[in-house]
């Protein structure tokens, strides 16, 4: 806005003319010398109008140019050039207006410094330049000093301004909304002219510098995502999920990006779960069973929600279940074929602890259980066959001997087990020589048996065995003598005498 120069009015002084006539009467040529003399300042005034009516009427009209249309923004610049005067006694009586105008003067000017900081002529040029028209046309009127007028302008440029104001909010959403969408249809030019806008009003706001620096990094990131889709094209998965990566390092809130990604990552995943199936059927096929297991349950882990790798499992499980009882039932009849009846015991009792349901892993740990029995029975006959001397245990043997030859398709080391025992038990029944000597002085007694006497010498026929001998003689200490008769044992000689005297005192 201009400065307010002085503006001094012309001042126009009146003469009062006073006619002073004589009472004396006048020849006519005097009186009209006279009357002359009084008037020759408004007969030559009225002379002077004429001539410029005349020349107004009749010679400007062929001189003067046609008036040009003057352009207001023009017409206001000049106005603001001419120096207007005004005199002191005017400017103190108009000081207090001017001083209203300058008042709202200054707020214009204050929103207008704030608005043009803010680019208000990139985004709101017509309304801005529409009140600051209106202002210019205020300046007018403060330099004609018609302070009132002056001052309605200015508060209708300030109203004006301030409604520009008023909407920076708005409008900045708007621009900023505007050069998000744009952002999201990858539009880096409508992007960046939209968000400039955006922050031209409100430069700190963070969002906005956000979506400007995702705008600037655009097509780096697009460049990014179409090489990622050539490798998805090319089944090159993993190289496709790093390209994408590099995309969202870049810009970790494109939405292209993140779908992208996405789409990888299922792909990714599709793949790992088919690779992890097929592995699984390969191995089971092979009857490798603990690698299946490792695969399919890769597979479980990869989609927790699918069914087939769980029923895939389940069929492994079973499958190295029957391959485990047929193993350990070969194993076990392997065992029963060599009589290692402990073994085969423990192998049955492995395959009903996997499936409890299976007879013939029943019928296999009876057979083998009832053998292991028999076989322990005749070792232990046949290890101790002093036992045998025993009645009841010679017929404890007896009826093992018996259900050992009952057994059909006997092994060899149960035909040897049998055989032992039966030559046992029939040199259990040949008597065995026994050579006693004494001194003829001592009463020989054999225990259960009865009295043998008194003798030097004896010899007697005894099953195999054990015995009991018993000496005695008055006024000695009686004397005992075990011994046990064993078949094939080499010839016994034995002797008995009571020699130690017994003393009275």
């Amino acid at each position: 806005m201009s400065k307010e120069p002085r503006n001094d009015n012309n001042s126009f002084v009146s003469n009062d003319v006073s006619l002073n006539l004589s009472p004396e009467r006048k020849p006519l040529v005097s009186v009209f010398s006279s009357w002359l003399s009084t008037r020759y300042l408004v007969i030559f005034s009225l002379l002077i109008l004429l001539s410029v009516l005349y020349v107004v009427v009749f010679t400007l009209p062929k001189n003067v140019k046609p008036l040009q249309q003057v352009n207001t923004k023009d017409f206001v610049k000049e106005e603001l050039k001419k120096p207007i005067d005004v005199s002191p006694w005017q400017e103190a009586q108009l000081a207090k207006n001017r001083k209203s105008a300058q008042d709202i003067l200054s707020k214009v000017m204050n929103k207008q410094k704030l608005l043009e900081h803010k680019k208000v002529k990139t985004w709101a040029k017509k309304d801005f330049l529409s009140a600051i028209s209106i202002a210019e046309y205020g300046d007018v009127h403060y330099r004609l000093q018609e302070f009132d007028q002056a001052l309605q302008n200015y508060q209708l440029t300030l109203k004006q301004l301030q409604s520009i104001e008023d909407k920076l909010e708005e409008t900045f959403s708007q621009y900023y909304q505007s050069g998000v969408m744009a952002l999201k249809d990858n539009n880096q030019q409508q992007a960046l002219s939209e968000l400039t806008i955006a922050l031209y009003i409100k430069p700190d706001d963070a969002q906005a510098l956000i979506a400007m620096k995702r705008s600037e990094v655009i097509q780096d990131v697009i460049k990014l995502v179409d090489e990622g889709n050539v490798l998805i094209a090319e089944k090159n998965l993993d190289a496709a999920k790093d390209k994408l990566l590099q995309a969202q390092e870049i810009d970790q809130l494109s939405e292209l990006v993140e779908q992208q990604l996405d789409f990888v990552n299922k792909e990714i995943v599709e793949r790992n779960y088919s690779t992890a199936m097929s592995l699984g059927y390969v191995h089971l096929n092979k009857q490798e069973y603990q690698q299946a297991l490792h695969d399919f349950t890769i597979a479980k882990q990869i989609k927790p929600t699918i069914t087939d790798p769980a029923k895939a499992i389940i069929e492994t499980q079973n499958k190295q279940k029957q391959s485990i009882i047929t193993l350990k039932t070969q194993q076990a009849i392997q065992h029963e074929s060599t009589e290692d009846w402990p073994e085969a015991i423990a192998l049955y009792k492995e395959i009903l602890a996997l499936d409890s349901t299976l007879m013939a892993a029943r019928i296999g740990l009876i057979r083998t259980d009832s053998r292991d029995k028999l076989d322990s029975e005749l070792k232990e006959i046949i290890n101790k066959p002093q036992r045998l001397t025993n009645s009841g245990v010679y017929h404890q043997a007896t009826k093992t001997l018996k259900d050992a030859k009952q057994i059909k398709e006997s092994k060899p080391k149960l035909k040897q087990q049998i055989a032992s025992l039966a030559k046992l038990l029939q040199q259990l029944t040949i008597p065995i020589p026994l050579f006693i000597t004494s001194d003829n002085q001592t009463q020989v007694t054999l225990y259960r048996v009865g009295e043998l006497g008194n003798f030097a010498n004896k010899e007697l026929q005894l099953k195999p065995g054990e015995y009991t001998f018993v000496g005695s003689r008055e006024g000695y200490r009686d004397v005992r003598h075990q011994i046990t008769l064993m078949p094939n044992s080499p010839l016994h000689t034995i002797e008995i005498s009571c020699i130690e005297k017994v003393s009275n005192g």
